[in-house]
């Protein structure tokens, strides 16, 4: 997914007014040290440090919308004890909206302790009760889900099999979400994902697939056959099955599976990413987005929280970094004016001198050759500017140019001395080179008397003018009336 789009994803997200409905727990962290094992059995003896607590589960989902900048509203149960209390509070700081969490005497609040000593998780504890809600709690939470519905853009399903979502529950939220056309995304758990008909998109990991599916997952096609299976079996738009350090893999009906490989460096705890997966697919299918955007996007939110240990929320700012990260690996050369800005303010960071020329590029020729090995030769980056077709044919007239803008950038990022290429409307090239601030705008010899901008503008920009004398009578022009003056002799 391109820089650009990325931020643009998350603009639309910001402000979107999400649903989560399911298994809320308490995420208990102890840190400490492990210096000695204990003489009173061949174990560990962890030395605490530090101590807390974050929301997990469904709640876990909730605080990665709302860092998302979404609006939140949260359903499940709770217990009526300490840990309930501390996780509502948690909650409430957060942003989110409580109101449909309800208090369920006959249960404890799930909570998951883990133990934690150099960066690794010793041991993990938990405490549950395992089976589903009475009745009257089902219909607390279905009357709360038929008030809310009409103010939300979409539903997060967050199914741990912890008791709070019954199959009547869930049908009668599916129905409702598809009565007003929201889109469901359900984070699933267990072997009968048939509980998840009718929902938009399920994003089940490499485990859960396995045992949904019965299908053993080895290699891509059996991936592929996974997610055909269970997209039959749920009735779903799309199943985004979530594979580790592998990526993902994105299965629609009648389409071609779109494989996403991984955007995290090192992983040290997996624990949660599962909930931002599904919390950044739902955000954006709520605010228009595709399915492929939308896996994309939550890859890259994944490949951050994947980095942190313990349940975490990818911030925007954290994403975007990380979109920026991928621009600088990708070979690709073309880039739209922020990309390009992005990487001019990193290269002139490092002390980099930017070089820049533009032109039609139309008719590549030994003089175009020419022009862009001396501008290499003189910095380190060398960016192209290519005049878009309608700039062109305003000033050369009907019948240019001769090739096209997408395939002019194709055959001038081909050119080793190039490092990155952008395209511009004549009347906005002023604009570029202030965005750019060029140490060396390299020009042919002939140009002297058309240039973009004046000796004095380009210097207290920090630039100045290179010349380039071109060996030979070049010019597109002369080719074009040559091969039409052998075209007449014809």
């Amino acid at each position: 997914m391109k820089y650009e789009k990325v931020k643009e994803a998350l603009k639309k997200i910001s402000g979107t007014k999400m649903l989560v409905l399911g298994d809320v727990m308490l995420d208990e962290y102890i840190w400490g040290d492990v210096k000695r094992i204990s003489p009173e059995a061949p174990v560990q003896v962890v030395e605490v440090n530090n101590e807390n607590q974050r929301p997990g589960g469904a709640g876990n989902s909730a605080m990665n919308l709302v860092s998302l900048g979404c609006d939140v509203y949260l359903a499940g149960v709770v217990g009526d004890d300490k840990e309930g209390d501390i996780l509502i509070n948690l909650l409430k700081k957060s942003g989110i909206n409580v109101k449909g969490l309800f208090i369920d005497k006959d249960r404890p609040t799930t909570q998951k302790t883990r133990v934690i000593a150099e960066s690794q998780q010793v041991v993990r504890i938990d405490k549950e009760k395992r089976s589903y809600i009475s009745a009257e709690k089902e219909k607390k939470l279905i009357n709360y889900i038929a008030d809310i519905i009409a103010h939300v853009d979409g539903i997060l399903i967050s199914d741990y099999l912890k008791g709070c979502l019954t199959s009547f529950l869930l049908k009668e939220v599916i129905k409702k979400a598809n009565d007003r056309s929201l889109p469901v995304v359900v984070d699933p758990k267990g072997k009968d994902f048939t509980r998840y008909e009718n929902v938009w998109l399920i994003t089940p990991n490499r485990e859960e697939t396995e045992i949904a599916s019965g299908i053993q997952i080895e290699k891509d096609d059996s991936i592929v056959k996974a997610g055909e299976f269970l997209l039959k079996t749920t009735k779903a738009k799309a199943v985004l099955i979530t594979l580790g350090s592998k990526g993902m893999a994105l299965v629609e009906p009648k389409k071609d599976p779109i494989f996403i490989p991984t955007k995290a460096k090192e992983v040290y705890d997996v624990s949660g990413a599962g909930d931002t997966v599904a919390a950044v697919v739902s955000a954006s299918l709520a605010s228009g987005s595709s399915f492929y955007d939308a896996a994309s996007l939550a890859n890259i939110a994944a490949g951050v929280v994947v980095g942190k240990i313990g349940t975490a929320s990818p911030k925007k700012d954290e994403i975007i970094k990380m979109a920026y990260n991928d621009l600088k690996k990708e070979k690709r050369k073309f880039l739209d004016n922020s990309e390009l800005f992005l990487l001019i303010k990193d290269l002139k960071s490092q002390g980099k001198k930017i070089v820049f020329t533009d032109g039609c590029f139309d008719i590549l020729h030994a003089g175009h050759i020419e022009l862009l090995k001396a501008g290499k030769q003189s910095g380190d980056i060398l960016i192209v500017g290519i005049e878009i077709d309608e700039s062109i044919a305003n000033k050369k007239g009907k019948g240019r140019p001769f090739i096209n803008l997408d395939q002019r950038i194709a055959i001038v990022s081909a050119i080793d001395y190039v490092d990155y290429v952008i395209s511009f409307k004549r009347e906005k090239l002023v604009d570029i080179i202030k965005l750019i601030k060029p140490d060396f705008i390299i020009k042919g010899s002939d140009s002297k008397d058309d240039l973009p901008i004046s000796d004095e503008e380009l210097s207290f920009l920090g630039g100045k003018y290179k010349f380039v004398d071109i060996i030979g009578d070049l010019s597109i022009s002369m080719i074009a009336e040559k091969i039409r003056g052998n075209e007449r002799e014809e």
